[in-house]
């Protein structure tokens, strides 16, 4: 429960012929996670795919790119409902197809499905392009200010032209097209602070050419007209509005089409990925495996709990013809990480994973810090009504997406957990939205603490939390040294701090609160003081000053759960006597008043609890983790199906 799951390395040597069946049967049960071979054993020949291995590949990335493309014109649900209450993600059944019926499904319906909607997927993106270009169009025509012009004399023709311009400088516009014998009209357009001039040229075609051609930079920058343009600004600007619309039209008639076309080919469709997807993930495998002229070399990681399974697979797969090796990682290898808790403390595990997993053969805090987690958190939000919404949320969150998402699930669960925690806190002190019962119904609510009459209370109870939690953090790095044979850094890193702690205890209480002690205790004390100085200083050396600061700043961390605590509190409170006072001052201002408390409870009760949640991780990821935990495991992956849109007949 405090390890993760025992690892072994398992090597198996059979018949080539084997492989297929062997691989789509450990495929089916999900129970080891594929290795490289030659991480195990290296000298050995690489082994290759199996037969189709390129071409099923080909046709998973057809196939996916398929789906995502009829996909990105299916509406989907959204909004906070869909997250309270989503629709259940949709599933076909299915049988199991050989590889003799997806390779023929896969040549025959494939590249007729992709001609279809590859082709309406572009007649769409044309259609989409044409309205940018005329939206582009309406933007530069909508500028231009000549509305007393018919758009269809515009136009560069075999012996004249008629064009509109921007002209960047007036003066020298006017010098430049008084050299060709141009004649032009200038307008101008005010866009703020700046005026914009436009210029409509009509000449011969030849004095346009060199008009152009001679033109300084920037002087003169062409506005394109389309050729097909006529009659005035406002009627062209019409014409070009209602051809968007009817091209919307006709984009609608086609996402009708593919629509339609995707619900004809979407059951189909899905089973085939996944048959297809599952296929390949069987056909790779061989490539990192071993292989001699008739036998193929496999490796595996495989947990303890599978490990009589799958020996059982081999055994029959191979009519017992298989060579199974098989041997135990050793503590701090590079193995897998299969997390081993009881049911009830499975959602916690989210809190490991959001750090990172521990190293094999390390301990596994999950079932640690879960519940403490929680009982931070909910000392820190320490409200009722706060707790109620937090409790809420995480309920739906389970009830909602968490049918669906593990990590949403395990999420929801941590915040039901804390706001059920925050609710008894909040009833012991008897805050509900601070002293809301109390100030403006005059209803006396039950308290058995307040934390603003007597802090000190609170106070000592969170050094004596994080005093118990660092030493724990030290009973586990204890068991993690013993383990690994390591007594010298046992004793000078962790025994010193056992011996250090009670004896330095004395000899405070003695000297500055006048506890008296026995002459015994006393003497003890002092010897104490010093065995575990010593040994602190012989696994530190000059360093050993700042690990036992650094051990009382840990410590005092722990009291940000008495500051967390008061500050949500004393926060409530003063929105409350803030909206007393509007409320006291006159009547017309209570619906102010109102809003005021609401606003200012959910904006409150937001931000106490991000810094809840984040504290109170900082304590065990931080203060509590920094004295034993080792991360940086990689989470067991097995070799299994993956079933994205399917459930095969008779399985769930």
């Amino acid at each position: 429960m405090l390890l993760p799951e025992r690892m072994y390395k398992v090597i198996v040597i059979m018949p080539k012929d084997y492989t297929g069946r062997f691989l789509f049967e450990i495929q089916k049960a999900g129970i080891a996670q594929v290795e490289d071979v030659h991480k195990f054993l290296k000298d050995i020949s690489p082994g290759t795919p199996l037969e189709y291995f390129k071409e099923i590949s080909s046709y998973e990335l057809t196939l996916s790119r398929i789906i995502d493309t009829f996909e990105k014109y299916v509406k989907r649900p959204s909004g906070i409902m869909e997250l309270i209450k989503p629709h259940p993600p949709k599933k076909f059944r299915t049988r199991r197809l050989s590889l003799n019926d997806i390779i023929k499904e896969c040549r025959e319906y494939v590249p007729k499905i992709l001609s279809k909607v590859e082709a309406l997927d572009q007649d769409i993106k044309g259609l989409m392009d044409e309205i940018e270009g005329i939206k582009n169009t309406i933007s530069v025509i909508e500028g231009v200010p000549f509305e007393d012009i018919d758009f269809k004399y515009l136009g560069i023709r075999e012996y004249s032209v008629s064009v509109i311009v921007r002209v960047g400088n007036v003066e020298p516009f006017k010098e430049h097209a008084s050299k060709y014998n141009a004649s032009y009209v200038i307008r101008g357009v005010e866009r703020g602070k700046e005026t914009i001039y436009y210029a409509l040229i009509i000449t011969e075609r030849e004095s346009w050419d060199r008009l152009l051609e001679e033109s300084p930079p920037g002087l003169i920058n062409v506005i394109h007209i389309p050729e097909d343009a006529e009659g005035f600004k406002s009627e062209y600007l019409e014409t070009l509005r209602a051809r968007i619309g009817d091209l919307r039209e006709k984009i609608n008639e086609k996402k009708d089409e593919i629509i339609k076309l995707y619900h004809e080919n979407e059951e189909k469709l899905k089973i085939l990925y996944d048959e297809v997807r599952n296929e390949k993930a069987r056909r790779m495998i061989p490539s990192r495996s071993g292989e001699s002229l008739y036998t193929r070399t496999l490796a595996f990681w495989v947990p303890e709990r599978s490990l009589d399974r799958f020996k059982e697979i081999v055994n029959s797969i191979t009519e017992g013809k298989a060579v199974i090796g098989i041997e135990e990682a050793e503590i701090g290898e590079d193995a897998p990480i299969l997390l081993k808790n009881p049911r009830w403390a499975k959602p916690f595990e989210f809190l490991t994973r959001l750090f990172s997993p521990p190293k094999y053969g390390k301990v596994d805090p999950t079932i640690i810090i879960g519940p403490i987690f929680a009982i931070y958190y909910g000392i820190m939000l320490g409200d009722f009504l706060y707790g109620f919404l937090v409790f809420l949320l995480g309920v739906l969150l389970m009830r909602g997406m968490g049918k669906y998402s593990r990590n949403i699930y395990d999420f929801g669960f941590l915040m039901a957990a804390s706001g059920f925690t925050s609710m008894a806190t909040g009833a012991i002190q008897g805050s509900y939205f601070g002293d809301t019962f109390q100030r403006f119904l005059g209803v006396g609510v039950p308290m058995i603490y307040d934390p603003f009459s007597d802090p000190m209370k609170l106070l000592i109870l969170s050094l004596y939390i994080g005093l118990f939690q660092l030493n724990l953090g030290m009973v586990l790095s204890s068991y993690q040294l013993l383990r690994e044979g390591r007594v010298k850094e046992f004793i000078c890193d962790r025994l010193s701090w056992f011996i250090l702690q009670p004896a330095g205890a004395v000899l405070i209480l003695n000297f500055l609160f006048g506890k008296e002690f026995s002459p015994i205790v006393m003497k003890l004390a002092y010897v104490g003081v010093l065995v575990g100085l010593l040994l602190i200083f012989i696994e530190h050396k000059g360093l050993g000053f700042f690990e036992i600061t650094g051990f009382i700043g840990e410590w005092l961390s722990y009291t940000r759960i008495l500051a967390l605590d008061l500050a949500t509190s004393g926060t409530a409170m003063t929105i409350n006597i803030i909206v007393g006072l509007l409320v006291s001052a006159t009547p017309f201002l209570i619906p102010v008043a109102v809003i005021m408390w609401f606003g200012g409870h959910l904006i409150n009760a937001v931000l106490q609890n991000l810094g809840s949640f984040v504290h109170s991780l900082r304590l065990q990821y931080v203060e509590f983790f920094g004295k034993f935990y080792e991360s940086g495991g990689m989470e067991f992956r097995p070799f299994s199906e993956i079933r994205q849109f399917t459930i095969i007949e008779g399985e769930e």
